[in-house]
């Protein structure tokens, strides 16, 4: 556990309470940020404990503004009044005024910049190159034909919502200098190109769709471990900074199994493609879909189940997941809550009949008259079966369905959900698994029209049938490349 900062002066809060501190030590181990202090004041631990989060606003020794959020209290030793928080949410630094350059003080009034944004566990063959040039004796040299190295990804993307400040913005994507960790580079603000500035209010606004994205075509969940953002940014001591950094504090975890089913980790050439197409055709696509069936869900369970440990565990997370949006579907058609006929036809003439009908069971067996009252009452609900739930949302998706695809809405989820089984053999297991995986991440690429690489482990249709239901789809795939 390393000692990062020192406050030497600041104040503790809860609940709105505040007291003065005159130190608190931030600690840092393994990603997580822990906060020791010592309380002159023991009333705000005694009416709050453990039950709320807490938070630190002071001043570091070398006069940085620190801001400590969402600190759970670990630990409080009753002798001296010391009390432990691990840090849950994130570490705000603001660097202490400075004059700033001509080009800094036009922009003091303008809204707040996003420079970077720090990915954790994110993996990626990177798309574009950067030409290193050699001159002897003020010549340039043609003998380093091949000092280049594939180093950054860069593509146009299109944002949809961002009222007043345009769609149209540059991603790239760079690596850490000092860690495994990919970098998204915000700063072509001074590039004499068309591309808007995305401001870190705006940032705020597409922040998760942004990351359940990107996570979706890592094959696992991207974690943001920093955001620099402020007036101005600069590099120090192979470091990146800026006048205002964020940390966020969780366990660092580096070793997911990444899902290859978009292949962004194979070959540049693959990047290139993949990114251009998620970023400048399929994003607005993505934006508007999340908003009704919440693709962001879906993205998290497929990232949870690639986690898991067994292929019955991971096939349930699954098909939970298809039932979950395939419902979602269904309510925005609002299918479910029409009726077979005219509600006033039925509740004043044919109601009222069927209940009389049966009221001499009453005095015979109460609890099954109960039950058929019941039956009666919602006899005019127009149930939609999951079935044709599965079915309907999976045509919607573009998806065939063909005898493979029946098979698993009709036979293999019921046995599934309903016996607990998903295959006779482990083989069979691990192709029904594939099958519903694969499946899920076509409708997700389907729904928002990407029309790039899929490396198919398995073929639950042919290529035939594919074309037939969504002919852009199998222009790009893998599979056609000979990669397995």
């Amino acid at each position: 556990m390393d000692l990062v900062y020192t406050i030497t002066s600041g104040y503790l809060e809860c609940q709105n309470e505040k007291i003065n501190i005159s130190f608190a030590l931030v600690f840092l181990e393994n990603g997580v940020y822990k906060v020791e202090t010592l309380l002159t004041d023991n009333s705000i631990y005694e009416k709050n404990e453990s039950n709320h989060y807490y938070k630190i606003v002071g001043l570091t020794e070398k006069k940085y503004k620190i801001e400590c959020q969402d600190l759970f209290l670990t630990r409080h030793e009753g002798g001296n009044n010391k009390v432990t928080f691990i840090c849950e949410g994130y570490i705000k630094l603001h660097a202490p005024e400075r004059k700033l350059y001509d080009e800094e003080e036009k922009d003091i009034d303008r809204k707040q910049n996003i420079w970077y944004v720090e990915l954790e566990n994110f993996n990626t063959k990177f798309a574009n190159s950067t030409e290193t040039k050699k001159f002897i004796r003020g010549a340039k040299s043609d003998d380093n034909f091949f000092d280049f190295a594939f180093d950054h990804t860069e593509t146009a993307w299109v944002i949809d919502g961002l009222e007043g400040n345009g769609n149209y913005f540059k991603l790239k994507l760079i690596q850490n200098k000092n860690s495994e960790n990919i970098l998204l580079d915000f700063r072509n603000h001074k590039e004499p190109r068309s591309y808007c500035i995305l401001y870190y209010e705006d940032y705020l606004k597409i922040k998760y769709e942004l990351i359940s994205i990107l996570s979706f075509i890592n094959g696992a969940r991207v974690k943001i471990r920093k955001e620099y953002i402020g007036r101005y940014h600069g590099q120090s001591n192979n470091q990146y900074t800026s006048e205002i950094e964020i940390n966020y504090s969780f366990i660092k975890k580096n070793d997911d199994q990444h899902n290859s089913y978009i292949p962004i980790n194979f070959h540049h050439s693959f990047s290139d493609e993949i990114f251009r197409e998620i970023f400048f055709r399929s994003f607005v696509k993505f934006q508007r879909i999340n908003k009704i069936l919440d693709l962001e869900s879906l993205i998290f369970s497929l990232n949870v189940s690639s986690q898991t440990i067994g292929v019955e565990e991971r096939y349930f997370i699954l098909i939970t997941a298809l039932e979950r949006i395939a419902k979602k579907y269904s309510n925005h058609l609002a299918v479910e809550s029409t009726g077979m006929i005219d509600e006033d036809i039925f509740s004043n003439e044919i109601k009222p009949n069927l209940i009389k009908a049966i009221l001499p069971v009453k005095s015979i067996d109460e609890p099954s008259w109960s039950r058929m009252n019941a039956i009666i009452s919602n006899l005019n609900i127009n149930h939609t079966s999951t079935n044709k739930s599965l079915t309907n949302f999976l045509e919607y998706a573009k998806i065939p369905i063909n005898k493979n695809v029946k098979s698993l809405i009709k036979r293999e989820r019921n046995l599934a959900v309903h016996e607990g089984i998903v295959g006779k053999s482990h083989g069979e297991m691990f192709r029904n698994y594939l099958k519903l995986d694969h499946l899920l991440r076509d409708c997700i690429l389907n729904l928002i029209e990407y029309f790039s690489h899929r490396d198919r482990r398995y073929m639950y249709a042919t290529k035939e049938e594919f074309e037939e239901v969504n002919p852009k789809n199998y222009t790009k795939d893998v599979d056609s490349y000979d990669i397995r």
